[in-house]
């Protein structure tokens, strides 16, 4: 009797223990949780901004708008090194109940680029319109191999044409160009049914101030390039051309949310 209430005793004994540990755990976590939730409190880029330059705090409904600033920096063999900012700002036009969106980044590399570019998905008041673009702008560089999936190895100067009597002579593969880009497509759409839009565009593309680095003209010394020989041999410029199309849009949206949506369509 004696052994067995000595063995209740210690079993009694060790539950209030654990017990106790499990409690004191607990309200450890909860304090930690508690002076955490005191101490570091979340906050937006935008109100430090404010509290440093001594502005009151926006006025705008919770929810109705955000910016989102980020830093680019990362590095490719067609750039080098980069560094940038990049940007999206979200919003809801009066009356419509889905978000909009306008994003874009500016960037410099170490090959001397510029790289521009903005995109927007915006709907209007209400949800009537539905406009959506793509712009960009690039002072750019970059190596070229030959044009068509049957391309030679080392392109067209492998074929050794002739131009003007010279003989081009064989090369490497690459072949280094410059140029600057420039593109506009936008769009615009009707709210036909709910959820559908149909509306018009307009696409522009443009290549201009084209250096071909490796092209050589010089009697006797002539090195004749791929795009050099594309473009002469099909009536092209060799320094500018352009693309431009109008096109039709249906648009089926049933998202959520077109920034981070969790369900719905689109198309």
């Amino acid at each position: 009797m004696q052994s067995t209430f000595h063995k209740y005793s210690k079993e009694f004994g060790l539950t209030i223990l654990v017990s106790l540990l499990i409690s004191s755990f607990a309200f450890g976590q909860d304090s930690l949780k508690l002076v955490a939730d005191t101490i570091c409190v979340q906050r937006d880029v935008g109100d430090v901004i404010r509290d440093a330059l001594h502005k009151p705090a926006s006025a705008k409904a919770e929810g109705s708008s955000s910016l989102l600033l980020l830093p680019i920096i990362g590095s490719n063999p067609a750039t080098g090194f980069m560094i940038g900012v990049g940007g999206q700002y979200s919003f809801k036009m009066p009356e419509s109940t889905l978000y909009s969106s306008a994003s874009g980044s500016i960037q410099y590399t170490t090959k001397n680029q510029f790289i521009f570019m903005l995109k927007n998905n915006i709907y209007t008041k209400g949800n009537r319109m539905f406009f959506s673009g793509d712009w960009r702008y690039l002072i750019f560089s970059q190596t070229t191999y030959g044009l068509g999936t049957n391309s030679p190895e080392g392109g067209v100067l492998d074929y050794q044409y002739g131009l003007s009597g010279q003989e081009t002579s064989n090369d490497s593969l690459a072949q280094h160009m410059k140029f600057n880009f420039m593109r506009l497509h936008q769009s615009a759409s009707f709210n036909i049914k709910p959820n559908i839009y149909a509306g018009l565009g307009y696409n522009f593309d443009s290549y201009s101030k084209i250096i071909d680095e490796k092209l050589r003209l010089n009697p006797g010394d002539t090195l004749i390039t791929s795009h050099y020989y594309y473009s002469q041999n099909y009536g092209y410029s060799t320094t500018n051309y352009y693309t431009s199309a109008l096109n039709i849009n249906l648009v089926y949206d049933t998202r959520d949310n077109m920034i981070n949506p969790y369900k719905g369509m689109y198309a």
